[in-house]
């Protein structure tokens, strides 16, 4: 099982470490950030973020629960409160030996469960 705490800069140097060379970077971001991913784009990317009441944007990691590990990062972006809507981003499971494994879905699954 998959849950998601926000994301935050003592999380920084592990997205950086899995965010991969510039192909992989562009295929999971977006043209977001630029190559190499770095701690001020981060700092940007966080700004004004993760206020449940006021952001356009909600960052996660996510944390495989029975080991308490982070396997994973997700983010909501767009956020229309008006219309109630939003758009998964930023998807990225971070070792490649977890891929394959149903991570993905459960991030989604635990994003679902809680939000509605």
């Amino acid at each position: 099982m998959i849950r998601l705490d926000y994301f935050g800069e003592s999380d920084y140097k592990q997205l950086i470490k899995w965010s991969g060379d510039e192909a992989f970077l562009l295929q999971w971001a977006g043209p977001y950030f630029k190559f190499p991913l770095t701690e001020e784009q981060l700092d940007q990317y966080l700004e004004g973020a993760n206020d449940i009441n006021k952001s356009d944007r909600l960052i996660y990691k996510a944390i495989e629960i029975c080991t308490d590990t982070i396997v994973g990062h997700i983010s909501l972006g767009g956020i229309d409160r008006v219309n109630r809507s939003g758009r998964i981003g930023k998807v990225l499971i971070g070792s490649s030996s977890n891929r394959g494994k149903g991570i993905g879905e459960g991030m989604l699954k635990s994003y679902i469960k809680n939000r509605i």
